[in-house]
Order: structure tokens, then C-alpha cells, then sequence
């Protein structure tokens, strides 16, 4: 059985005793699995590598000793967003979330460590 978009569906019978019809799991579908995982792993790498961009900045602020031009409200507000997108990966079980969102924690906090230990240095 098909619907209008020539999706193959399947019926299964509930333990109701009525008929329900179903798409295929993307499991059954090898090309959508293929792509899936290269997903995944595409995630996982993002994941790990963007949170890094703010190395450099941390290493400005602590090799200068100055975060004359730092916002530090401005890198709150991400941590903030960062802690809501990781209460949001622990509670949906997101791996590329959690591990994405932990690392950014952990490195804007550096960056707002050191602006406030160096916020009046210029």
C-alpha cells in the first residue's frame, strides 16, 4: 500500500485487534541509513571542532592580559544558550548536543574568567 507521495506503507495489526498503516523504519532503508551515519559523523566532528573557535580568543585574553574589547554580557549570553542547548541534549539523549554544548561551556567560561580578571586592564 502507497500513499499519494509513493511512500510504501505497511499495515500492522494492534493488539486492539484494529489495522494501522506504518512508513518503513529508516533502518529498512539502506540509503537513508548510509546517509544517517554520515550524519552522525559529521555532527560528531562539528561537535568537537566549532567549540574551538573560541580558543583563540581566550589565548588573546590571557597572553595580552587585557579584555579591553570583550563583552563579557555578550559571552554570558552564550553560555546561557549553551547550558539550555545541553539541558536540552541530557533530557532528548542527543549525543552531538551534549557534547558539543559541554565543551562551548567549558571554554566561554575560560573567556569569561578572563575577562573579568582582566577587565580593567587596557
Amino acid at each position: 500500500m502507497s500513499n499519494e507521495f509513493g511512500v510504501i506503507h505497511h499495515q500492522v495489526h494492534t493488539a486492539s485487534g484494529s489495522v494501522s498503516n506504518i512508513a518503513p523504519a529508516a533502518a529498512e532503508l539502506p540509503a537513508r541509513l548510509t546517509l544517517r551515519r554520515a550524519a552522525d559523523r559529521l555532527a560528531y566532528i562539528v561537535g568537537i571542532v566549532a567549540p574551538l573557535s573560541t580558543v583563540p580568543q581566550a589565548h588573546q585574553i590571557f597572553t595580552t592580559r587585557s579584555a579591553e574589547d570583550i563583552s563579557i554580557a555578550t559571552w554570558v549570553g552564550f553560555e546561557i544558550s549553551a547550558a539550555v542547548w545541553l539541558a536540552y541534549g541530557i533530557v532528548h539523549g542527543y549525543k552531538p548536543v551534549i557534547i558539543t554544548n559541554s565543551i562551548w561551556l567549558l571554554l566561554q567560561a575560560v573567556v569569561i574568567a578572563g575577562a573579568i580578571i582582566y577587565a580593567n586592564n587596557p
